[in-house]
């Protein structure tokens, strides 16, 4: 219980050191417009000062999409209290187009701006999503395995 709620807390100073629903989120798929690749775990942020301008990477929750959306500004037309209407990229062609959207995102539509990436670590949990019975027996069998080993211990602290 008290793992849980440590984890619980980090979470939520992070949400509040961050200004952001969702500090940490990773990429399920790739997305060329962005440079971001499957398995990215993604550092977002949303401070109050901070302005959104052209080459930006932000962080959408679009009300279609299941998953939030990664995207890059290709230009900032009109930015106030409501709202900002942004052109901005999100997913390109196999061909290498990346074809532009322009729309007007309300402010409880933006996660955040993406400052940082951690390459390939979101891939773990990916994996685990995706094969949650093999998960499930791994997990069973490092603990297994870790809990053998402390009793090996005791044991031989006896003699």
């Amino acid at each position: 219980m008290i793992p849980t709620l440590t984890v619980l807390m980090l979470w939520k100073s992070f949400m509040l050191c961050t200004n952001c629903q969702s500090p940490i989120a990773f990429m399920t798929e790739d997305v060329n417009a962005t440079s971001l690749r499957r398995g990215d775990l993604l550092l977002v942020t949303n401070y109050v000062q901070d302005s959104f301008r052209a080459d930006d990477l932000i962080l959408l929750n679009i009300e279609n999409e299941k998953y939030f959306v990664a995207g890059r500004i290709v230009t900032v037309s009109k930015q106030n209290d409501a709202g900002i209407t942004i052109t901005y990229q999100s997913v390109c062609s196999q061909t290498g187009e990346c074809p532009s959207k322009e729309s007007f995102i309300e402010k409880k539509d933006i996660i955040g701006k993406i400052r940082g990436r951690l390459p390939y670590i979101g891939l773990l949990i990916i994996w685990f999503k995706g094969y949650f019975l093999y998960g499930c027996i791994i997990y069973i069998i490092f603990t297994g395995i870790q809990r053998e080993d402390n009793t090996d211990r005791r044991n031989t602290n006896r003699l």
